[in-house]
């Protein structure tokens, strides 16, 4: 299926780009990154409240999280190069490699999490369907702590579960 193709592409991207970056940098980038997309998601929903098109406020709410979290992530991943430059030393760097290989997986589950759920809650029912298929995202959704659950309640998603 191509779900599955994409997810485990974007899976096998984010253990790549965090065993580059290592653990102390993908942290910070991951943290400013949900920051970020959480920031955006709030502003996008008390913006769009009023929305006259469910087309347009969905794209508009992801476009307002996308752009939250990249630049949450900017300032986390200058944060970090900074950190990094300044108090790592070689011996430690293979592991911060590693783990920060581990936190990229997460942080890769995460961003496939919200984007499913804005998913479900659009109108594109043939996405819906898509999703509903996979055998890789079922897996992630287990995978995800109660809390990160519990955001889109928290920010009032659920009065845009029925069909926009």
């Amino acid at each position: 299926m191509i779900i599955d193709f994409v997810l485990g592409t974007l899976l096998i991207f984010g253990v790549v780009r965090g065993f580059s970056s290592g653990l102390l940098k993908t942290l910070l980038t991951t943290i400013f990154y949900l920051l970020g997309g959480v920031a955006g998601f709030g502003i996008g929903i008390h913006y769009l409240e009023n929305s006259p098109t469910s087309v347009k406020k969905v794209a508009l709410l992801f476009l307002a999280i996308v752009v939250g979290g990249v630049i949450g992530q900017l300032f986390g991943k200058a944060l970090g190069k900074f950190i990094h430059a300044k108090i790592l030393w070689a011996p430690i760097k293979f592991l911060d490699s590693l783990a920060g290989g581990a936190l990229g997986i997460i942080q890769s589950g995460l961003l496939i999490y919200f984007l499913a759920v804005l998913l479900q809650i659009s109108p594109w029912t043939s996405g819906q369907k898509e999703l509903a298929k996979s055998q890789i995202y079922p897996k992630i959704e287990a995978k995800v702590p109660s809390a990160v659950k519990n955001l889109t309640t928290n920010l009032h998603l659920s009065r845009y579960s029925s069909p926009l």
